[in-house]
């Protein structure tokens, strides 16, 4: 099975003995190396090509353009569907993509309706085609749906008719409201929102974006200016010369000060805004993330435009494809705190740093556990502890990464501490977090001594998995910036072992 592997683990029990306790069936989760034990946390699918309206910016009709070359647009194809495996689909966040609308794709309610079981699925659709039918399959899906966009693209009906060629706006926010009210009804944790592509003609409609998603009781926004690569695209009024506003430096001002406000004006209004250059100190997605276009090419960033980075024709399944000889020298080049030639262009946040005379400067977030003891029963299968009892975990940490530990000058946001959850072991899912402060900063190759409390309190007597990390508060787990947390089995019983 990949991605899985031994990991031992020693801690003391209430006694003082140490026990090695060997989880041989536990996800042994990736070192920071570039050959990664389990598989992408995200993969992009493009799960249709095919599509019930006809965007005048649409990128595949751009291609056209540029091809002269009409192509009957379907599904993705079966065979990059059977090399993702059914392993991969229980572990994975699907993002469920394209050029066309997945809810007309039999692929998509092939997803949806557990032909093809899935664990968590997100994807974007215009709404045209969120009927309360179809809104009752999405509710009645197995897994987790996280995450729903609706493409709106303008906050007037008829900027909406010019861009999307047809007059369906009225009939797309009633859809949205339903969805809605359905999520509201299910107490699902699905984030639906709105989203945006910025040309010229709806440029001054950003500034309405907040107001409407408001209004809708929308969880987030998206915008971004929309991406062109034919500079003479034209179909019927509209032009790339004309619309693309990274071709105007007004324009660009503009876009640039509305996009200022909204950040601000989606703050005040408690939505959530995607689209910004919202990114980390380290670039993490040749570690976590990728995608796959119709023709089985793979792409290892979500920020934008990127070359191939390989083709999954070439390999047997898709973890041939995460693992192959490309992506692993991508991997070593991001750890060496260099960007590697293929991220090389404007849609890298991180490039346009470097070429405005920045740096690259890979910061590590990694930690090492050790000394561990719990006074509480320790066997070979795990740790024991009583339902709603405590028992105290101590141990040191050691900052194996190259940034102090410093929690100086911060109040909640960003503070480093030991980090704690206990996992549901049969689905994987969170159903505690626990913490522990540090006394005093730590800093690179220092270590620091702590004790965790385990509150059992609330939790039914089964088999869990307790998961140590370092966490930075609100930001993020080490284990997303490539740490590997130490894992180890829990057994909550409901009365004293005899």
């Amino acid at each position: 099975m990949k991605g899985t592997g031994r990991m031992d683990a020693e801690i003391k029990n209430g006694k003082g003995v140490l026990v090695k306790v060997v989880p041989e069936d536990m996800p042994a989760y990736r070192k920071r190396s570039s050959f990664i034990t389990n598989y992408p946390k995200i993969v992009q699918i493009p799960i249709t090509e095919k599509c019930n309206i006809s965007c005048v910016f649409c990128g595949a009709r751009q291609v056209e353009y540029v091809s002269g070359i009409y192509v009957e647009r379907g599904d993705v194809e079966t065979w990059i569907l059977d090399k993702l495996g059914g392993e991969l689909l229980a572990q994975a966040h699907l993002y469920l993509t394209g050029g066309g609308e997945p809810l007309i794709s039999k692929a998509f309610w092939d997803f949806i309706c557990g032909r093809r079981p899935s664990r968590m699925l997100s994807f974007n659709t215009n709404g045209i085609f969120l009927t309360p039918q179809n809104i009752d399959k999405l509710m009645a899906y197995k897994g987790e749906l996280a995450t729903l966009s609706v493409s709106i693209n303008a906050c007037r009906p008829e900027t909406y008719k010019r861009l999307m060629g047809v007059d369906g706006f009225n009939a797309v926010i009633g859809n949205f409201k339903n969805l809605k009210a359905a999520l509201k009804a299910a107490g699902s944790k699905t984030h639906a929102g709105i989203s945006m592509v910025v040309v010229k003609e709806n440029l001054e409609e950003i500034p309405l974006m907040p107001v409407l998603a408001k209004e809708l009781g929308a969880d987030f926004v998206a915008v971004r200016n929309a991406e062109f690569n034919t500079p003479a695209y034209t179909k019927d009024w509209f032009s790339t010369e004309e619309q693309d506003i990274r071709l105007d430096k007004e324009l660009v001002r503009i876009y640039e000060g509305y996009m200022s406000d909204l950040a601000k004006a989606c703050r005040e209004a408690g939505l959530n805004l995607v689209g910004k250059d919202d990114v980390g100190d380290t670039c993490n997605e040749l570690f976590n993330f990728i995608g796959l276009r119709a023709n089985g090419e793979s792409f290892s960033c979500c920020l934008g435009a990127s070359v191939p980075t390989g083709n999954l024709k070439d390999h047997a399944d898709l973890w041939g494809l995460w693992n192959s000889e490309k992506l692993m020298r991508m991997r070593e080049q991001i750890m060496r705190g260099e960007i590697p030639p293929e991220c090389r262009q404007d849609t890298c946040p991180y490039w346009r740093e470097v070429k405005k005379g920045g740096k690259y400067d890979a910061k590590s977030y990694l930690c090492e556990f050790s000394g561990l003891c719990i006074d509480a029963e320790v066997t070979r299968s795990g740790l024991e502890i009583r339902r709603n009892s405590k028992a105290l975990l101590k141990g040191s940490v050691k900052n194996c990464g190259n940034e102090t530990w410093s929690n100086a000058g911060l109040k909640e946001n960003g503070l480093y501490k030991i980090g704690g959850r206990i996992l549901d072991r049969s689905s994987g899912s969170t159903v505690k977090e626990l913490r522990c402060n540090l006394s005093a900063a730590v800093p690179a190759g220092g270590t620091a001594e702590f004790g965790l409390l385990i509150d059992t309190a609330g939790l039914d007597a089964g088999a869990y998995i307790l998961k140590l990390d370092m966490v930075r508060e609100q930001l993020f787990w080490f284990e997303d910036k490539w740490n590997s947390p130490f894992l180890v089995r829990l057994n909550i019983t409901a009365s004293p072992r005899p």
